[in-house]
């Protein structure tokens, strides 16, 4: 069966390449059909190839599917996936902004220290009240960031976290991941040079919480490998 009208080269749009499967299922079904209609023995070779046949036709519509839906914008073409990735990618926060934040929340806990002590009219006791607070924080913090993946590894295996760096350092996973933890003052350091992020005693309290309760990343997931 001749495929001189199939030319790779020629696919260039992802709508060619829909294209292309389409003709495919023709194309493979129609030989395997032919194939099952000159086969006489075994017996059960035809029946196979039929069976395959039928097969092949929900699987195709299915993988068809999931590129339509599922992985769409990769199926855009050039000038519109690029737009589509620097949008997904850029809108990660900058060092700059996450500090900002970080100064936001801690206006925040002592707006609400201030409140609290003009309700209950204590003097002299905003201190303690802050220390609730931050303690109520640090819950917060630990549900938050508890499972993260960075934590669990500058805790459990510092020693390979330069090798975890190489393997991970261009994962958008990754940079959320420690952008979080540094939100939160979780790691200190250098963003920019992820080699240079060390646990805070916060990371460490956290940490170990975590670690007594087998909580940790990869405490919870033992088959895991870096």
């Amino acid at each position: 069966m001749s495929t001189e009208n199939i030319k790779p080269e020629r696919i260039t749009k992802p709508i060619q390449l829909l294209a292309a499967w389409l003709l495919g299922l023709i194309l493979i079904n129609a030989s395997f059909l032919t194939a099952a209609s000159q086969i006489h023995q075994p017996g059960w070779a035809s029946g196979m190839l039929l069976i395959a046949t039928v097969a092949n036709v929900p699987i195709f519509l299915i993988s068809l599917f999931l590129l339509q839906t599922k992985f769409r914008p990769e199926m855009q073409e050039d000038t519109f996936y690029s737009k589509y990735l620097e949008r997904k990618y850029n809108s990660t926060p900058t060092e700059v902004e996450i500090k900002k934040l970080q100064i936001d929340e801690e206006k925040e806990v002592k707006t609400t220290a201030q409140l609290i002590t003009k309700q209950i009219a204590v003097n002299n006791n905003q201190g303690e009240i802050e220390n609730i607070l931050k303690e109520r924080d640090k819950l917060r913090i630990q549900r938050r960031i508890g499972d993260s993946r960075a934590l669990s590894e500058l805790f459990l295996k510092p020693d390979e976290w330069k090798s975890l760096v190489d393997r991970w350092n261009d994962s958008s996973e990754f940079k959320r991941d420690i952008e979080e933890l540094f939100f939160y003052k979780v790691i200190d350091g250098d963003l920019s040079n992820p080699l240079s992020l060390r646990l805070t005693d916060l990371g460490k309290e956290i940490a170990e919480t975590q670690s007594r309760a087998g909580l940790l990343w990869n405490q919870t997931r033992p088959d895991r490998k870096l």
